[in-house]
């Protein structure tokens, strides 16, 4: 027996309703290994090339040190 398009609709009884709030937005920058996953930093405001140099600098190589990586053998992607 095929099913047609109306037998398969979900029915109003099924649908379980939502509702959205909230205007604020969270930007963040994280990163993971094939070891695990690294550090993570939540970015105030917008992200230039300085605030990202630093995040690299900070969290990226601390995330390496972690994980007993060196820079020189690792492909950043």
């Amino acid at each position: 027996m095929q099913v047609g398009v109306e037998e398969t609709r979900c029915k109003d009884r099924e649908i379980e309703g939502i509702v959205k709030f909230g205007e604020g937005s969270l930007m963040a920058w994280g990163c993971f290994t094939a070891k695990g996953v690294g550090y993570m930093t939540k970015i105030e405001g917008s992200l230039n090339a300085e605030l990202y140099t630093k995040i690299l600098d900070d969290e990226f190589i601390q995330t390496l040190e972690y994980y007993g990586y060196k820079k020189e053998e690792i492909i950043f992607q």
